[in-house]
């Protein structure tokens, strides 16, 4: 039996396509082919098809829910296969791995294609930018075993390889023109390769052994390198045009071929493209969408190596050969090995500052605290929406006060730094102790209508100022309201009256839906204000109150969203010990559950609230302000194409600060899909006992408001 590894999701390369103000996706893939396993056939016939098995495994910017399809290697179609003749085809699963065993053609040359427009990219969160990546598997090396990797290099070997199909009509054994292709790229593109590289075979990602000598290191790091670069200048082409990153991939294997592509010789506008990003010096460049530089690669790779569990020392050297082939005297001595760089490299930026607000007790006034992690740092801050700069208001260190409604907006500066983004926060002043909000509000809550003996769907619409709530009354019975120091919260009971078994909606907590009012919205805001009890304990995960849903479905329990039958989002408690160490977060982190049309797995899918980078979990005995902003995405222009736009925002703000904000999420395809309700779910949740409540617990909620429009917060452009 043969076993062939697939490694999907290598290379970072990209943000802009994706969201309104240019951030946010990245993750083209990366994987495998071979590199492993024994050479026996479970058949002995003579000319009998060997059976191969597909392992997909995860390394650095793992891709899940991505397609793998596996065709035969025919130089008779222009795409060099047959789309309609899949050998073998699947989905990486929420780790981004994937097992496959299928009958091999006999002596077949294979194309891989790995489709990732619907899938994650664990390391961001997001869709990934490259829409497809190829690479072309001989059958010489299937037999030998000799790794072939899938790589934005591997792609553009493969529509180098299409070019020259396409002019001469014939081609040699596969294998011997993928020797050829390697040869004239490492001679066409503006990078030093170095002694016995590859771009099909040799390594580009930590290898699974806990033996790494210099000579592997070295290899894989300057193929890495190399491969980020590339991807680098793909994303930079690309700029604001709305042309994808695989097309000008697929341009640049044109230029290549036609020998109008020589590294410095570089026609600017090919066919209307600007690829002179081509010839820059590749180690003045980041890895798009991150503030890793190209020369300190060698941290992605260590991390990938920390993933698998093998020894990180060789990968933690923070700078890598001189790839830069035609820009020798453009830069300074690097040292290997020493963190010193000098020259025109880029420069590290300094850590986005953090905004805290406090209220004054017994005024009309808050006290704000900036603060920022890079030791040295300066903080400036102004209060008039103009953004910092250093001659704005400079921080002092201690906390100042603000006596009226105002947006900051904070940036850090610090010598021999790149300046921190700028981070903006929405002050509210409630004067009096009355709501105040930004924009009217088309709903509240008022809960001196209901009785706090019981809570029914009656007394919701009572509470609310509609009818037809939704919702099980018999687990509404954990519900009721309550007076808190002259002020009324809803409260919800997390019950242990099942024991071991308490977990579930029906055994812990409560659920209900509140229509909206005025008719379909695509974009609402919630606020609210919620406390969860001194000493709660929170187990494995489970929904901690409002959120909102929409569709002729339920998208709940399981029920997939698929772009007709709906969607829905609530706050959550979760935890995440698995997959790469950014995808990570640990028990009781503040999340949202969400299910929408690109969710891995049938069940919802997770995203924790962050603040500077970091898990955000949930406070006990303390009030907080929660903003929660939904926007659905543009649908599909047509009925049943399933072409719905990933521009759907998801935004949450906590006493504040923005902790979540994405705006490239697929909601629906069917612009029959609209907001709904605010949805109320609370439980602990999960399938056994390790999930269930080890005691009563209590959680309030109060102040609650629903808008078209920024409430509390505004958000960022």
């Amino acid at each position: 039996m043969f076993l062939r590894e697939f490694f999907v999701g290598m290379v970072l390369i990209g943000s802009l396509a994706l969201t309104s103000c240019g951030g946010g996706a990245g993750g083209a893939t990366g994987g495998s082919v071979g590199g492993g396993g024994n050479n026996s056939t479970p058949n002995n016939t003579p000319g009998a098809s060997p059976v191969v098995d597909l392992v997909i495994s995860p390394v650095k910017g793992p891709m899940s829910n991505a397609r793998v399809n596996v065709y035969r290697f025919d130089a008779s179609f222009p795409e060099l296969f047959d789309e309609n003749a899949v050998i073998e085809t699947g989905f990486t699963d929420n780790n981004a791995k994937l097992t496959r065993s299928f009958q091999l053609p006999a002596g077949a040359d294979l194309i891989i294609e790995i489709r990732g427009g619907g899938s994650t990219d664990l390391n961001t969160g997001v869709a990934p930018v490259v829409p497809r990546l190829y690479t072309v598997v001989s059958g010489e090396s299937i037999v030998s075993n000799v790794p072939v990797y899938v790589t934005p290099l591997s792609t553009l070997g493969f529509y180098l390889l299409q070019d020259r199909v396409r002019d001469l009509g014939i081609i040699s054994a596969v294998e011997s023109e993928l020797a050829w292709i390697d040869n004239e790229l490492q001679r066409r593109l503006p990078y030093e390769f170095g002694d016995d590289i590859n771009i099909f075979h040799t390594q580009v990602v930590a290898p699974n052994s806990n033996v790494v000598d210099t000579d592997i290191f070295d290899k894989i790091t300057i193929l890495r390198a190399i491969n980020e670069a590339f991807s680098a200048s793909v994303h930079d082409a690309a700029g604001s045009n709305s042309v994808v990153h695989s097309e000008i991939i697929e341009e640049l294997a044109n230029e290549i071929h036609s020998g109008r592509f020589d590294a410095g010789e570089i026609d600017p506008t090919a066919n209307g493209l600007d690829i002179t990003a081509f010839s820059e010096n590749p180690l003045i460049k980041f890895v798009p969408n991150t503030n890793i530089p190209i020369y300190k690669v060698g941290q992605l790779i260590s991390s990938e190596a920390q993933i698998i569990g093998i020894q990180t020392a060789y990968f933690e050297r923070p700078l890598i050969l001189d790839i830069a082939k035609f820009h020798e005297n453009d830069l300074e001595a690097l040292y290997l090995g020493d963190s010193e760089v000098e020259g025109n490299l880029p420069a590290p930026m300094v850590a986005s500052p953090q905004i805290n607000t406090n209220e004054i007790a017994g005024s009309d006034a808050a006290e704000v605290l900036l603060s920022v992690t890079t030791n040295g740092a300066r903080i400036y801050y102004t209060l008039d929406g103009n953004n910092p700069t250093e001659s704005s208001l400079i921080y002092a260190g201690t906390p100042f006060t603000v006596t009226e409604s105002v947006t900051i907006k904070v940036r850090a500066f610090s010598l021999g730094y790149t300046s921190s983004h700028v981070v903006t926060s929405d002050i509210l002043i409630v004067s009096n102790n009355s709501s105040q909000y930004l924009n009217a509000p088309i709903m509240t809550s008022d809960f001196s209508i209901a009785s706090s003996s019981s809570i029914s769907r009656q007394s919701l619409g009572a509470i609310f100022g509609v009818s037809g709530v939704g919702g099980d009354e018999s687990n509404m019975q954990r519900l009721s309201v309550v007076d808190r120091d002259g002020e009324l919260w809803l409260q919800q009971r997390f019950t242990r009256n099942d024991g071991d078994n308490s977990f579930g909606l029906g055994r812990s907590g409560s659920q209900f839906t509140v229509p909206l009012p005025n008719g379909s919205h695509d974009e609402i805001y919630v606020s609210y204000d919620i406390e969860l009890q001194e000493g709660l304990v929170l187990t494995k995960n489970g929904k901690f109150g409002p959120g909102l849903r929409g569709g002729p479905e339920m998208t709940t329990g399981g029920n997939r969203a698929d772009g007709y039958n709906g969607f829905s989002m609530r706050n959550a408690f979760h935890h995440r010990l698995f997959g790469a160490p950014e995808r990570q977060f640990p028990l009781e982190t503040a999340t949202v559950y969400y299910y929408y049309v690109d969710q891995p797995n049938n069940t919802g899918d997770t995203l924790p609230n962050r603040v500077n980078g970091s898990p955000l979990l949930w406070e006990k005995g303390k009030r907080i302000s929660v903003q929660i902003r939904v926007k659905l995405n543009t649908a599909e222009t047509f009925q049943g194409e399933g072409n719905g736009l990933r521009d759907g925002v998801l935004q949450v703000w906590y006493d504040g600060v923005i902790s979540i904000d994405r705006r490239d999420i697929r909601w629906r395809h069917d612009d029959a899909i609209h907001i709904d309700d605010f949805f109320y779910s609370a439980f602990y949740g999960g399938g056994d006992s390790s999930f269930a409540t080890l005691k009563e617990e209590t959680m309030w909620t109060t102040n609650y408001a629903i808008s078209n429009k920024p409430l509390l917060y505004s958000p960022p452009s």
